[in-house]
């Protein structure tokens, strides 16, 4: 959520710390801003809230189709039935299953963004430069290789192809891509990736990072 908010921005950036670290830095104003959860400072007064992002949906909790129909229903009983300190301690209680359709938007919207914002040079920006908009294309096929790396077949908009290098455990974390399977048939654009041009006319690249790679929706 602070990088969707950030977008567009160029900022010095120091991160990588805990909540109790952040609310640190800005009280001894070593820091101008910083991110954290509202309820840590909202009855603070040496703070002074700016902006207040999107609610951002709940997890669920699921049980695997593995188990038997019995056994599934044993733990949702001992869930739902379970005291409600122990619910409230766990953060979990029954309802609706949340909508992640926004958030999902402003995911992808924000792994664009991560992947160009360069952490280690201040200040950071916030956006991709013109030259880094991306790779688009369709994944058209997949070889699974010795080693664990999967070799994507991608056809490029200008007709091009790639070969596109992933290992099985970075697919996995990548949303809308979690096997080669699922990726399949889908169109997807690669940020942050400089293609090596072949003599043949093909291209090879390697995805190293999840947020190097996006899988489009399709338009309503």
């Amino acid at each position: 959520m602070p990088a969707y908010n950030l977008y567009g921005k160029s900022i010095t950036v120091t991160a990588g710390h805990r909540s109790s670290k952040i609310r640190e830095l800005v009280a001894n104003k070593q820091a101008d801003i910083g991110a954290v959860v509202y309820t840590t400072i909202k009855d603070n007064p040496q703070f002074r809230l700016i902006q207040i992002s999107r609610e951002i949906p709940g997890t669920g909790v699921y049980l695997s189709p593995k188990l038997t129909p019995t056994i599934q229903k044993q733990i949702q009983n001992i869930l739902e039935n379970a005291p409600k300190r122990i619910k409230k301690q766990a953060n979990y209680d029954t309802g609706e299953e949340p909508d992640y359709k926004e958030f999902r938007t402003i995911a992808l919207r924000a792994d664009q963004v991560l992947s160009c914002a360069n952490f280690s040079r201040n200040p950071v920006q916030f956006f991709c430069n013109a030259t880094s908009q991306g790779i688009l294309g369709q994944v058209a096929g997949l070889t699974k290789q010795g080693n664990g790396m999967i070799r994507l077949r991608l056809e490029r908009e200008n007709h091009q192809t790639c070969q596109v290098f992933v290992s099985s455990q970075t697919l996995n974390k990548i949303t809308d891509a979690s096997s080669p399977e699922i990726i399949n048939r889908k169109q997807v654009n690669i940020i942050g990736v400089e293609p090596i041009e072949l003599e043949d006319g093909t291209c090879e690249l390697t995805i190293e990072n999840p947020t190097q790679l996006i899988v489009l929706q399709p338009k309503a």
